[in-house]
């Protein structure tokens, strides 16, 4: 697998890591990521931020600094589609991607297929 490295790094990992969110709606994964906080996101910030597909999402996470915490959750508060992980290809595929860049993406181990 040839890795394409963004052009333009951030030079430091966020205070607080980033968080990765996920979800499907009519057979199409979505993908937002916004800054690390100790406050629960809703729906409504999942709204404001860029959504991305998979190709995006890689794209962003390759512009993220080396030593970055990625956790990836799978709940917000209000309405909304249900939060879910992708398959576990893709999963796998993200995460060999983090360890690559020298990143750390946190999801549960116990994760169905």
């Amino acid at each position: 697998m040839s890795l394409s490295v963004g052009a333009k790094r951030a030079e430091r990992p966020a205070l607080k890591g980033q968080e990765l969110y996920s979800w499907q709606v009519s057979g199409t994964w979505t993908y937002v990521v916004l800054p690390g906080t100790n406050l629960n996101k809703s729906w409504g910030d999942l709204q404001k931020a860029p959504h991305w597909r998979e190709n995006q999402l890689r794209k962003a996470l390759s512009d993220m600094a080396v030593g970055e915490m990625v956790f990836w959750f799978n709940r917000c508060e209000g309405a909304g589609p249900a939060m879910a992980y992708p398959p576990r290809q893709v999963r796998q595929g993200l995460l060999e991607l983090c360890a690559q860049l020298g990143m750390s993406l946190q999801l549960p181990k116990d994760l169905p297929d």
